[in-house]
């Protein structure tokens, strides 16, 4: 009715007449002809010239579709929090760096790790004092014997390293008071920098997946010879790293289940479960997020989020320091003892000549792309002896004075 009244006022305007009759017939019907003639030209012409700017506004998500997380400035889920890893044949003071570090940034969470039976009693007290709850791993016979003969006793279908997927999976549903965000991480070559669930860190939504550095592809051996042996594909996108994943409790617990049914999967299969060494379960990581089998699932770009995975960059560097100095005649242990060329005060590392980036600040602390300082550290032992130096200076990873740190 609003079209038809406007079209009805518009009329009286050109023809000059109102309601009630007046002059301008012959306006009247030109204007009628001209209107209602080219109403079906522009009604034709309409499905000919859409703007590009719709047809670009619809679009589908790709599976691997890239995310940088937003920070939450205001909130902490630190108290309701789980940080959960396997922890089998270290010593104290991988303890203290991974477990210390973590209770100092200021997490009051939730930590479970996996423990030997014969963890000693330092490493024990230790644990104790810093409120961490241990399981015990026990072993039985695997079902199938490929690398060594012991299994996981509740999972001897599927290899020792790969249990540790369905032992967490099992740990955090019994977790009552594990309601918020879970992390789950190796623990021998990860600190924290900060509490990754505290003030400023990003919402947790879904699952999380973290990106390693670009250079590396799932193209490299430790993906693309398994997966295309067991599935007969190649895939070539950003590799995941599944040292490291972040999730809700449910996306967690579904993420688990997952994979320990892929791994049954694999394991059951002769050409699946042939190979041999650590990173097969990186291969099935890659492997169902690429293949869209984890729908709740975020890949999170490198240097952006929560975790800032810096093994890449570290073995390159490292091996670019030594290459140097065997050039310029340096024995091994003479080597050791050099700093990295950009090194300089506090910043053991320093700008890294074929970086478009650097990795640390002024003082020495990994920094996200934002040039904020990263939540939390994994893989940094690629870095070498430099890295270890710095971290003994470090009061946040010597954790040496006894009680709970708040």
């Amino acid at each position: 009715m609003g079209l038809l009244n406007a079209l009805s006022n518009n009329r009286r305007k050109l023809t000059g007449r109102s309601g009630n009759g007046g002059t301008g017939i012959s306006g009247y019907l030109i204007f009628r002809y001209i209107v209602f003639g080219a109403l079906p030209i522009l009604f034709i012409l309409q499905f000919y010239y859409i703007p590009s700017s719709f047809n670009s506004a619809v679009s589908v998500e790709p599976v691997d579709q890239q995310h940088e997380v937003k920070p939450s400035p205001h909130i902490s889920v630190s108290e309701t929090a789980t940080v959960m890893g396997m922890a089998t044949g270290y010593g104290t003071g991988v303890f203290k760096g991974f477990v210390g570090s973590l209770r100092r940034s200021g997490f009051k969470g939730n930590i479970i790790l996996g423990v030997s039976p014969e963890i000693n009693l330092e490493s024990r007290a230790f644990l104790s004092s810093r409120n961490v709850t241990m399981k015990t791993i026990k072993t039985t016979p695997c079902t199938y014997k490929i690398e060594r003969d012991s299994c996981a006793k509740e999972y001897p279908d599927i290899k020792l390293r790969w249990s540790r997927f369905p032992l967490i999976r099992d740990w955090l549903q019994e977790c009552e008071a594990c309601t918020g965000p879970v992390l789950i991480t190796d623990v021998r070559d990860t600190f924290f920098q900060d509490d990754p669930f505290g003030a400023g860190a990003p919402i947790v939504e879904g699952l999380q997946v973290f990106e390693e550095n670009p250079i590396q592809t799932t193209m490299h051996w430790l993906i693309d010879v398994p997966v295309k042996a067991c599935k007969g594909i190649s895939i070539d996108k950003p590799m995941l790293c599944s040292g490291s994943t972040i999730g809700t409790r449910d996306a967690m617990i579904k993420y688990l289940e997952r994979m320990y049914e892929e791994m049954k999967a694999w394991i059951s299969e002769p050409k699946c479960r042939m190979f041999k060494g650590n990173g097969d379960d990186q291969s099935i990581h890659n492997y169902l997020y690429y293949t869209g089998q984890f729908p709740y699932a975020t890949a999170i770009l490198p240097r952006s989020g929560i975790v800032n995975t810096v093994g890449v960059d570290g073995a390159k560097i490292l091996k670019a320091h030594n290459k140097y100095w065997q050039s310029k005649g340096k024995a091994p242990d003479q080597i050791e003892k050099k700093k990295f060329n950009g090194a300089e005060g506090e910043n053991w590392l320093g700008k890294v000549d074929f970086l478009q980036y650097e990795l640390t600040d002024s003082e020495g602390f990994f920094v996200n792309a934002d040039g904020s300082r990263s939540r939390m550290v994994h893989q940094y032992d690629r870095f070498g002896d430099r890295i270890y130096e710095w971290l003994k200076k470090q009061t946040f990873f010597v954790d040496t004075k006894p009680g709970h740190h708040d």
